[in-house]
């Protein structure tokens, strides 16, 4: 394997290559575990449902704004437990921040507390103009109604080009760029519409119910970039740069899915899992915790190869971890041996 060490000059289509049917075995068993909510997938909530606010009714259009601003803050800075509770606050005292409808979402001064809530907006204001900016695009071209994103949509062109096309559509909002944009987009296709005007989306899901013929998008973030290398699914690689080979290994992943009827939505979700509640328990647990997650709580073990390193690095003048954009691939870390290893080898 090469790695750059800059990304540049890499052609796009070429940064990352898959091993198709390891990916598909791999893809099949995780998504059939969390369909089946057997371990360690047992405790989840799927995110459509699970962090919304008592005041909103499922399968409004409130929810529908509710996903939108939940995607717009699930961005670097803070996790999403952290931003759980402050937007659940912003949502109940103020729902007009949320509501492109309501006449006092006009009112700019009212988006003052949400320097609090948007991930690095303190000292850098203008990420709060970026969601004054969403509201009024989606007043002015969507009615007020993030479900209208979806519409009008050709249904009958080629799947892959609707998906470029709907991608695109969120791309043009302040703030959010493909991962954001494919999350987003994810859960309006996971929730069920139930106010008789948009019902038309829920009617053509169920027209069309598998998942060949769902518009595919999986959000790749860090974790489950990490996860597909140490699952052994990298075959090669010409970078390492994370913002080099997230959208390719988006389009790679949904390409899977959408050829072998694998649920994209569901697969998404899934890996998101392992690599954020499990893998990142490695990272932060020790060696002990490390060989006890990966050996008896990862559904994923027998494929792992290994574990690949945060991305930080410690900044020596002010001895602070400062993000990288390097994935350390070239780094991967072997799983510790079990017990009845170390036994073997005595």
């Amino acid at each position: 394997m090469q790695s750059s060490q800059n990304g540049k000059g890499v052609d796009p289509l070429d940064v990352v290559t898959l091993d198709e049917q390891r990916s598909i075995e791999v893809f099949s068993q995780v998504t059939d575990l969390w369909e089946k909510g057997l371990p360690p997938f047992d405790r989840y909530t799927s995110p459509e449902v699970f962090h919304l606010p008592d005041i909103v009714e499922v399968g409004s259009r409130m929810h529908a704004c509710w996903l939108f601003f939940y995607g717009f803050l699930n961005r670097f800075g803070r996790t999403a437990e952290e931003l759980d509770v402050d937007a659940r606050e912003i949502v109940e005292e103020s729902p007009c921040l949320i509501d492109p409808l309501d006449p006092l979402s006009h009112d700019i001064s009212l988006y003052k507390p949400l320097v609090n809530v948007i991930p690095l907006a303190v000292g850098e204001t203008h990420r709060v103009d970026w969601w004054i900016e969403a509201m009024g695009r989606l007043r002015q071209q969507y009615n007020g109604d993030p479900r209208q994103i979806f519409f009008p949509s050709n249904f009958a062109l080629p799947l892959f080009e609707q998906r470029d096309m709907l991608i695109d559509r969120m791309c043009q909002f302040p703030g959010i760029k493909h991962k954001i944009g494919q999350m987003i987009l994810g859960w309006m296709q996971e929730t069920e519409w139930t106010d008789a005007p948009h019902r038309d989306i829920v009617l053509w899901q169920r027209s069309h119910p598998n998942s060949l013929r769902r518009i595919p998008v999986i959000a790749i973030d860090r974790w489950l970039m990490r996860l597909i290398y140490q699952l052994g699914l990298v075959t090669e690689y010409q970078s390492d740069i994370s913002t080099a080979i997230s959208r390719e290994l988006s389009d790679k992943l949904c390409t899977i899915c959408h050829q072998n009827n694998i649920n994209h939505n569901h697969l998404g979700q899934a890996l998101w899992h392992v690599g954020s509640k499990i893998c990142n328990a490695n990272h932060l647990g020790g060696r002990r915790q490390y060989r006890h997650v990966c050996h008896t709580l990862c559904p994923l073990k027998k494929w792992c190869n290994g574990r690949v390193p945060s991305n930080y690095k410690l900044d020596k003048p002010t001895k602070k971890r400062r993000h990288s954009a390097k994935m350390g691939w070239g780094q991967m870390v072997p799983h510790p041996p079990t017990l009845d290893d170390l036994w073997d080898d005595d």
